[in-house]
C-alpha cells in the first residue's frame, strides 16, 4: 500500500486554537514517548513530524494534511514528560476537550508501547474512548523489540482495551493495516486492518 502524502499544517497549543479545516480528522493519542510522531513519519512519504528520544517532545497539537483528503493530528502524550509542570497539567484537559468536542474527529489511534500493554493510564484512555463513542484502534508500537511469543501475549492483553494491531516504526510491520484503518475511518474507503 502506498504511503500517505502528509504535509505539516500547524502546531497549536490547545483545542480552542485548532483551525476549522472542514476535513475529517484522525488523531494519534497515547503516553509520552510511545512513538506517535514516529508513526506519523512511517505512515507518510518523507518525515513531516519532529521526533525525539526525550519524553514530551510533542507539546502542541500538530496537524498534518493528507493529500488523500483528511487531517492527521499528533497529540501531546500523557504520563511522564520532560516538560514544564503547567504544560503537563494542561495536556490531559486539552486532550479530553478535543476528544469530546471536536466535530471533525472521525477516529482515534491509541498508541501503546507493546512492551507495556496493560498500564492503567492506557486502560483509562481506552475506557474514555469507549464511553465517548468515538471509533478507535489500539496500536501496539515497538513490536520489533520483542519476540513472537511475548508479542502474542501483549496482543492478547491489549485486546481488552479494544480492537488492536501491532506495528513497528523501525521495520514498517503493521503499517499497511494501520493505513487501511485510517483511510476507512476518515473517508469510508477500503477495509479495516487485517
Amino acid at each position: 500500500m502506498k504511503p500517505l502524502v502528509l504535509s505539516f499544517v500547524a502546531s497549536v497549543p490547545g483545542p480552542s486554537m485548532l483551525p476549522p479545516c472542514g476535513l475529517p480528522e484522525i488523531c494519534l493519542a497515547g503516553r509520552s514517548n510511545v512513538g506517535k510522531s514516529s508513526i506519523v513519519n512511517r505512515l507518510s512519504t518523507g518525515n513531516p513530524a519532529r521526533t525525539s528520544q526525550r519524553p514530551g517532545c510533542t507539546r502542541m497539537f500538530n496537524l498534518y494534511r493528507a493529500l488523500e483528503g483528511f487531517v492527521l493530528v499528533d497529540l501531546p502524550g500523557y504520563g511522564y514528560a520532560e516538560a514544564p509542570v503547567e504544560d503537563r497539567r494542561r495536556w490531559p484537559v486539552w486532550i479530553g476537550e478535543y476528544l469530546s468536542t471536536r466535530r471533525e474527529l472521525a477516529g482515534v489511534v491509541l498508541v501503546v508501547d507493546a512492551r507495556h500493554p496493560a498500564l492503567d493510564s492506557d486502560a483509562g484512555a481506552a475506557q474514555a474512548l469507549r464511553e465517548s463513542g468515538r471509533e478507535f484502534l489500539v496500536v501496539l508500537n515497538k513490536s520489533d523489540k520483542m519476540g513472537r511469543a511475548r508479542l502474542a501475549g501483549s496482543l492478547a492483553s491489549a485486546g481488552s482495551l479494544g480492537p488492536v494491531i501491532a506495528v513497528s516504526c523501525r521495520t514498517g510491520e503493521g503499517m499497511d493495516p494501520l493505513r487501511r484503518w485510517i483511510l476507512r475511518t476518515a473517508l469510508g474507503k477500503g477495509e479495516g486492518p487485517r
